[in-house]
């Protein structure tokens, strides 16, 4: 059995224990954009990828520390099966616009597909009822169909997009910021 517990910690050794870290996918969120004299038009339309795309993040000792930071503010759970940590959902509160950002949500790989990504985000979105925020937000790469299918089944809509987020030199241009969110 499944149960939902603030997350204390969060170590680059759990990560690892986690296996691979990544995704996928066969399709795409392709974006297309116009400009008129009138005003802008920006489309993404579900694609077909001619070869399958594979994501796969390192996890560092900067991430470590950054994760620790958020779990301090007490918002994060983990996922256990008895006494072991299956999966993670790591937020930060952001006072300025009253909402909880999603920063990392994982699940082991063994334990990917059983519903306790599911599980996470429905005790997140309860405890962010609790606390009064307005919404849950996100952001996911527009390669990351399946993410991106998981989270419109669990209540998110597309809110915004940002075509220069992610640094060139570091990652494919493919991949452009799609931002999900959840209205509570």
């Amino acid at each position: 059995m499944i149960s939902i517990k603030v997350l204390n910690s969060f170590s680059r050794q759990k990560q690892l224990s986690f296996g691979f870290n990544g995704y996928h996918s066969t399709e795409i969120y392709e974006l297309s954009r116009s400009v008129t004299p009138n005003g802008f038009r920006f489309e993404l339309g579900r694609t077909a990828l001619k070869e399958a795309y594979t994501k796969q993040w390192t996890y560092t000792r900067q991430d470590s520390l950054h994760y620790q930071e958020l779990i301090s503010q007490g918002l994060s759970f983990g996922a256990y099966e008895n006494d072991l940590l299956v999966g993670v959902a790591i937020t930060e509160k952001k006072s300025w616009n009253n909402s909880l950002w999603l920063d990392y949500l994982e699940i082991a790989d063994s334990y990917r597909k059983k519903g306790i990504g599911t599980l996470l985000l429905n005790h997140l979105t309860q405890t962010a009822k609790t606390h009064k925020f307005r919404l849950i937000e996100l952001e996911v790469q527009n390669t990351n169909v399946p993410a991106i299918d998981f989270y419109f089944k669990n209540g998110f809509e597309l809110s915004g997009l940002h075509l220069s987020l992610y640094d060139p030199s570091e990652v494919p241009t493919l991949e452009k910021a799609l931002f999900l969110s959840k209205i509570l």
